[in-house]
């Protein structure tokens, strides 16, 4: 199959090239200059867009996210196809928001908090809107927090866990979704050009949630780790930087994955205890 691809040269893109080397591939520069060749592809895989982390104006997100999406689809569009490919968009968890007590289901309304979240939602109603009117099949996958990559999250605590002895905040029970690169591999693969996966949106994360004591005990490659009063991380949450690494230790973000794992993506792994 030939497939277009944003992104490439991004952390998602470059774990996920890998995985496609059966396929032919056809990088798609971030400013869509030149032809696109929509009429020759059997899908598109939308990676390309600005990080959640990566700061930024709330317009600066919304040019790299909703922007380039709705500028993609007016070249896919007039570029012309005698088959339409199946547009694959990467989405995220944080159209949800930023928290939650139980896990989030794709019928849960989405309340985006930040600018990223906005513009990736922003971006999926167009798709939706686009795609219906060009009779062109797509899948939105809102993805959890994806390691195993370049600089992932559990890379960074583990450099934040050099400077002080690793630790959660309260009891480390909070719950958080991951989604390691090689699961997002499998789910790609099972998805692309598969007709079930058409017309849906669906939450892309690893089998189950890992409580913070998992996450921090993966991240440092410790078993033990110190357990810090919620009161006192909130008192150290303006120093050295950490305020928002300590509102994600202190909270708990889970995803709902029964649509995806009733898709039959193939075995998935879990993320593995560190063996400190």
């Amino acid at each position: 199959m030939r497939i277009l691809l944003t992104g490439a040269t991004g952390a998602l893109g470059q774990g996920l090239l890998p995985a496609l080397r059966a396929h032919e591939i056809v990088v798609l520069p971030r400013a869509l200059e030149g032809r696109t060749p929509a009429g020759e592809a059997g899908a598109v895989l939308h990676l390309a867009g600005k990080k959640y982390d990566s700061g930024g104006s709330p317009a600066e997100f919304a040019r790299a996210n909703a922007e380039l999406t709705e500028r993609l689809l007016a070249r896919l569009e007039s570029s012309g196809f005698a088959k339409p490919p199946h547009f694959v968009f990467f989405s995220s968890m944080y159209v949800y928001g930023e928290r939650s007590e139980a896990p989030l289901s794709e019928q849960t309304q989405p309340r985006p908090q930040t600018p990223y979240g906005l513009s990736k939602l922003s971006a999926e109603k167009m798709i939706a809107e686009t795609c219906a009117r060009l009779k062109m099949p797509f899948t939105i996958l809102r993805l959890a927090t994806v390691y195993g990559t370049s600089g992932d999250v559990l890379s960074r605590m583990e450099s934040r866990f050099r400077l002080l002895p690793p630790f959660v905040v309260g009891d480390g029970g909070q719950k958080r979704s991951l989604l390691s690169i090689e699961n997002l591999r499998r789910v790609v693969l099972a998805a692309l050009g598969n007709p079930r996966w058409q017309g849906l949106t669906v939450n892309v994360a690893d089998p189950r949630p890992y409580t913070m004591l998992e996450v921090v005990g993966r991240a440092a490659g410790v078993r033990r780790v110190r357990r810090v009063p919620p009161g006192l991380a909130r008192l150290a949450s303006g120093f050295g930087g950490w305020g928002d690494q300590l509102r994600r230790l202190s909270e708990s973000f889970s995803l709902d994955v029964t649509r995806l794992l009733s898709l039959n993506p193939g075995p998935l792994e879990i993320l593995t205890a560190a063996r400190g």
